[in-house]
């Protein structure tokens, strides 16, 4: 059975949001081609930031720590988008009527 769903997240700093030299960093998640991105509630320095890499130039601790989040959080994404995937494939058509309210 071929899966015909996308998933793609990327790391993002938000240009238009710049203040003294630092940038919010984003995760842009895109399934479908639906896109939405999430604030990481997180400031960024830019000249410390690679962005083709979506990553921080590991120049100290607090940029190495900050590279872990993309790898650990992209696998949690992963894992629960595909957990949502598998859930919809094992729904049964017409099972939803016995929520809806007022039927």
């Amino acid at each position: 059975m071929r899966n015909d769903n996308t998933f793609g997240i990327h790391f993002i700093l938000r240009m238009n949001k710049v203040k003294n030299g630092k940038a919010p960093l984003y995760a842009r998640i895109t399934v479908n081609a639906s896109r939405i991105e999430v604030s990481l509630k997180t400031l960024v320095e830019i000249s410390d930031w690679n962005p083709s890499k979506g990553l921080a130039k590991p120049k100290n601790e607090k940029a190495k720590e900050l590279n872990s989040f993309p790898r650990t959080g992209s696998r949690a994404v992963r894992r629960l988008l595909q957990t949502i995937a598998t859930a919809e494939e094992n729904y049964q058509c017409g099972s939803h009527q016995k929520f809806v309210p007022g039927k």
